[in-house]
């Protein structure tokens, strides 16, 4: 019986047709998406950087200047383990924090501070969203309590927990009596970065929606156990000697921040975990200069 060649290579194509189409959208969604979002966040960090340096230098920046080339990364979670849920938030926040300078470097331009008048005097803040976080059907209807994730686990490839490293301290701990609240799965989250300048740091945690903190609260915060010290606790954010450096997190009403106030910036800058919802987020940033 005569063999039909043609049929026989056909049969050979398009296997390797398919083959060759599936593995390139593998390829596509495996490495060049992930490798997407990975070069816009180096390019945003690079953009910072070079802001920082500006004003290290002594530019006082000013709209177009030097772009901030920083976009709002909109995070999709959707999965019904709790574990990769808490993974997923973990390093969201890790990367916000690193893109942005981990509270070390000053980027925001001169008229992107939004001023507050207090009785103190006036505060000074600006802000960004660096991530939305929504979540899709099969993560719905829990409650994720991320304070033990947080504070026990080790950010991958490196030998310090999450919170040691918003902190720059090892060993970091909240006090007992500051629980994050629990995520509820069915309410939409951002994370923030928040730059403020003078008032008191009471008044800064007031700022990022912490309003019944209390003395003691803030010092347990701070220090892990106790009361803060009262010269700390009334330091004027923004007028420090030498080269001054607090950092803490805390975890108050509702909200998990972690702050960083250095001389180098003149005030301090915080990382927020919070709800996403128009009210309380122009709240907390009555002015946002990264692109939405």
């Amino acid at each position: 019986m005569a063999v039909n060649k043609k049929a026989v290579m056909w049969e050979v194509i398009i296997p390797l047709i398919i083959i060759i189409v599936t593995a390139a959208i593998l390829v596509f969604f495996l490495v060049l998406v992930p490798y997407k979002s990975m070069v816009g966040k180096e390019a945003c960090h690079q953009s910072i950087v070079l802001r920082n340096n500006a004003i290290l230098g002594g530019t006082e920046l000013t709209p177009g200047m030097i772009p901030l080339n920083c976009k709002t990364n909109p995070l999709v979670i959707d999965t019904s383990d709790e574990m990769q849920i808490k993974r997923d938030i973990a390093n969201e926040m890790y990367d916000c924090w690193w893109t942005y300078g981990e509270g070390k470097m000053d980027f925001f331009s001169k008229t992107s501070w939004w001023d507050i008048k207090n009785p103190l005097g006036i505060e000074k803040v600006s802000c960004t969203i660096c991530s939305t976080i929504h979540f899709e059907k099969s993560a719905k209807d829990k409650k994720i309590d991320i304070t033990d994730y947080l504070q026990d686990t080790k950010i991958p490839k490196k030998e310090i927990t999450y919170l040691s490293y918003f902190n720059d301290k090892e060993g970091t701990k909240l006090a007992p009596e500051q629980r994050i609240e629990v995520i509820d799965t069915n309410k939409d989250y951002a994370i923030l970065i928040v730059g403020t300048r003078g008032g008191k740091i009471k008044t800064v945690l007031t700022t990022v929606g912490m309003s019944a903190a209390s003395g003691a609260a803030i010092g347990a915060a701070f220090l892990g156990v106790g009361a803060i010290p009262g010269a700390i606790i009334g330091a004027i954010v923004g007028v420090f000697s030498g080269s001054t450096v607090m950092g803490t997190s805390f975890a108050l009403n509702s909200y998990f921040s972690s702050i960083r106030c250095d001389s180098s910036t003149s005030g301090c800058f915080i990382l927020t975990l919070t709800e996403l919802n128009a009210g309380n987020i122009s709240r907390i940033c009555q002015n946002i200069e990264n692109i939405p």
